[in-house]
Formats: structure tokens, C-alpha cells, sequence
């Protein structure tokens, strides 16, 4: 027997009681590369990367301690891949958009008692004082698509309790304690991140895909189809996301506490759920029963795939006749499961011109990863891709306005955002500086990592 439980929450209000507001803009972006010796068209070639077209709407609407958030992005490309004929009929195709909601969710005031609130359904929540390069911000997918606005955040939905501490401390010249805050969430499914164009080519060129593994069977794997390319066949990649249900497993829970303490903006966090750091989790590919081995016994030929030099030999003496074979691979991926710890600091100095600082740091406690080889009669091989254990990930940083136009940024990162695992983190600098010019209707921003 199945039993469906119903939960809403619904706003009704008449218009003349009703507190609304909105905002909006109309936005073209338009990019387009200089000349240079890596441009695609070669030297002189001016190639366009964007014709965008957009319009945002956010709107609020309240009455009795209950308001519905809601923004709505539409965007209008002006740019597209190749067309059939078939698509050229379809308007969508020919003449492609996005429609995204960063926000549609109800925030209800005063819940049981004064101060504790409910923000129930799709909403982007920023965690963390760093700028851009969150360690603690897990609540939300990334979104990569566009490298200009690296940092932004994809809307999930979830469903959030926030209690803000109506009392302070205060000494003679500062603040002791204030703005405590106790937020808890749950978010019911995970939602993947946003990737950046032609992410596939990661997994689907086995060099890129060697660059991105740490195995070294895997690693060694790939040099396998190096070999069979070399006699001019090719493979055929299918690169899927395996769907997490909505099941009670897959639920992801959150906590954060944060408050001013001496002046300094604090908070600590802790997170179960979903990593954003897309991994494989199974490579599928059946070199056995290919036309060119038709009637060879692979598997009695002592070809072992702990051992692939065994492998790669028998598939360079049988070279000739790949000659034009098409070879099916399957590569799944999936989320590492997390628990994260993690806090933050941040403060601003007036007495040098309000220099802003801050640090956010998160120690990600993981199982082991495995990626599964499956090479049909060869046999299959569980191979760890990372051991299990813990990493800090941290983001530290200062930004600066030298004067009213002039702007200036500087991060120390220990682990990028597709960095996972004690052995795969790096450090990084970030520097950026944004200069507005005419009343600040013009940014000029230059930045470098």
C-alpha cells in the first residue's frame, strides 16, 4: 500500500493589501575575440563568443507576515551550433533561449515565535565571506556556464528555518556580540551544476581524460585508445548522469550559526549531501567483440588488465584491422557524497580606508571513490580513484577601492572548485581590478589566476 502526503503552503492577497514590489533590466551582451595566433580563424579572424539578449524580473508580494519571491531570467541567444534542415523548421532551434528562475519560494515571518522564519522553495542561499571561491557554500550547484560570473550559484530547492537572536552585547567602543543567526535547511533532491560549453571533451578525448583521473591503470587505459585511434578508429562516447531520486537517502541537510563578534562578521557551518565536483564512476568499453578480433580467443591469450602492456600489444600487432571500426564507450558519472565543517571571518578596517579581509575554510570528510573499468570478457576492475579521508579547502583574501572609480582584488586559493581529494588540491592567486567610468555605467574589469 503507498500513502501520498501533500504539503502546501499558499499565498493569497488582494492587491489592495498587499505590499509588491519589483525590479527589473534588459541586458545585451555581446563578446567577440582579438586577433591572435591562438583565434580559431587564425591571425586576423574577429570571431563573436556572444550575442545575448536578456530580460530579469525580480518581484515580491506580501501581506500578514507571508511573502512570494519570485525572479525570472529570459535570454535570447544569438548565436547557435550547426542546423539540419530538420531543425531549421523548429523555431526554438534556429532561434534558441533560456528561460531560468534564480528564485520562487515563500518566506513566512514569525513562524511559532518571533524571530524564527520559513523559506520554503527554489532559492539560491549564500554561505561563506570569500568572494566568488566558496568553500562553504554547499547549498547550492555551481553554475560554470559563463566564465565571466564564475562563483554564481544555480536556485534548488529546499526548505530553510532562520532564527535571528533579538539581543546584542555591547562594550564602550564595540560591539561584543550581535546578529546571531541559527539557520537550518533541507534540500529533498541534489541538483547537478551547470557545466561550461563542451565539457563533454573531457571525458570523450582520452588525452583530456587521462589529465583528469589519478589512477594510473585508468591513466594507462587511455593510452589503449590512443593506440586504436592511431589506426584511424574511432570511438563512440556516451557520457551520462546516473538521476539521484528524491528517495530519503538522497536528502541533504545543513546547519550554519553565525554573529558579529568584536566587530567581525563569523559563522560556522556544517553540511551532509553531494559534492559539486563531477567525477567518473564507471568506464564501459568492450574491446573483445570488435569485427577486427572476430574469431581470436582475447581471453587466452594471457591479456590481463592488471597488466595493460599485454593488452596494448596484441591490439598493435591486430592494428590494420581496426581500420575504420567504431567502438562503443560508456562513461557514467556522479557526486561524491560529503560532510563538511567548515567557518569563516570577515571584517572591514576604517582606520586604513575600510580594507576589507576575510577567510573561509572547509575540512570535506569523504568515502572512498571508485571508478569502475568494465572491459566486457577482459573482465572488470574496481579501481580507487581516491582514498578515503579528509581535505581543507581554504579561501583567503582582501579587496580594496583605492578611490571612488578604482577597485582592487586579491584571493589566495588551496583547492579549486573541480579539486577533490587530500592529493588533487593546488594553490592558486586570484588578483582582478574594476575601474567605472561615466557614472559608473562603464566596467572595466581585467583579472588573472
Amino acid at each position: 500500500m503507498r500513502c501520498l502526503v501533500v504539503v502546501a503552503v499558499l499565498l493569497t492577497a488582494s492587491v489592495a493589501y498587499a505590499d509588491f514590489a519589483y525590479r527589473g533590466y534588459v541586458m545585451s551582451d555581446l563578446r567577440l575575440s582579438l586577433p591572435g595566433k591562438d583565434a580559431p580563424g587564425g591571425d586576423d579572424a574577429i570571431r563573436f563568443l556572444r550575442l545575448d539578449n536578456s530580460a530579469r524580473l525580480t518581484t515580491r508580494i506580501g501581506a500578514d507576515g507571508v511573502e512570494a519571491h519570485a525572479d525570472i531570467l529570459l535570454t535570447y541567444r544569438g548565436l547557435h551550433d550547426d542546423l539540419t534542415l530538420e531543425e531549421m523548421e523548429r523555431r526554438t532551434q534556429s532561434d534558441p533561449y533560456d528561460f531560468e528562475s534564480d528564485a520562487l519560494y515563500l518566506h513566512v515571518s514569525d513562524v511559532l515565535f518571533e524571530g524564527l522564519d520559513l523559506l520554503a522553495g527554489r532559492q539560491i542561499v549564500q554561505w561563506g565571506a570569500a568572494d566568488q571561491f566558496n568553500p562553504t557554500g554547499d547549498l547550492n550547484p555551481l553554475d560554470l556556464e559563463d566564465p565571466t560570473r564564475f562563483g554564481d550559484r544555480v536556485a534548488n530547492e529546499m526548505l530553510l528555518l532562520r532564527y535571528a537572536a533579538p539581543w546584542s552585547w555591547y562594550g564602550e567602543s564595540v560591539t561584543l556580540f550581535d546578529e546571531l543567526t541559527v539557520t537550518t535547511a533541507v534540500l529533498p533532491t541534489h541538483r547537478p551544476s551547470q557545466l561550461p560549453g563542451h565539457s563533454a571533451a573531457v571525458f570523450a578525448d582520452p588525452a583530456l581524460f587521462a589529465q583528469l583521473v589519478q589512477n594510473q591503470t585508468l591513466k594507462d587505459f587511455t593510452g589503449i585508445q590512443e593506440t586504436i585511434i592511431g589506426f584511424d578508429a574511432e570511438f563512440d562516447y556516451e557520457t551520462r548522469l546516473p538521476t539521484r531520486g528524491a528517495l530519503a537517502e538522497d536528502v541533504q541537510y545543513a546547519a550554519r550559526v553565525s554573529a558579529i563578534v568584536l566587530g567581525i562578521d563569523t559563522s560556522a557551518v556544517y553540511f551532509k549531501g553531494v559534492s559539486d565536483v563531477l567525477m567518473p564512476s564507471r568506464v564501459g568499453v568492450d574491446l573483445t567483440n570488435l569485427p577486427a578480433l572476430e574469431g581470436i580467443d582475447v581471453t587466452a591469450l594471457g591479456v590481463d588488465l592488471n597488466d595493460l602492456s599485454s593488452l596494448d600489444g596484441l591490439l598493435s600487432a591486430a592494428g590494420p584491422l581496426f581500420a575504420g571500426a567504431r567502438i562503443p564507450v560508456a562513461i557514467e558519472l556522479d557526486y561524491p557524497e560529503i560532510e563538511v565543517i567548515g567557518f569563516d571571518f570577515s571584517t572591514s578596517l576604517d582606520a586604513i580606508g575600510g580594507l576589507g579581509l576575510w577567510v573561509e575554510a572547509a575540512m570535506t570528510k569523504h568515502d572512498q571513490v571508485i571508478i569502475e573499468l568494465d572491459a566486457g570478457d577482459l573482465g572488470v576492475l574496481e579501481l580507487p580513484e581516491v582514498e578515503a579521508g579528509e581535505f581543507w579547502k581554504v579561501a583567503a583574501g582582501m579587496d580594496y577601492s583605492i578611490t571612488g572609480w578604482w577597485y582592487l582584488n586579491l584571493q589566495y586559493l588551496h583547492g579549486f572548485v573541480d579539486e577533490f581529494g587530500a592529493e588533487d588540491l593546488n594553490d592558486y592567486v586570484v588578483a582582478a581590478s574594476d575601474m567605472k567610468f561615466g557614472s559608473d555605467r562603464v566596467l572595466f574589469r581585467v583579472a588573472s589566476i
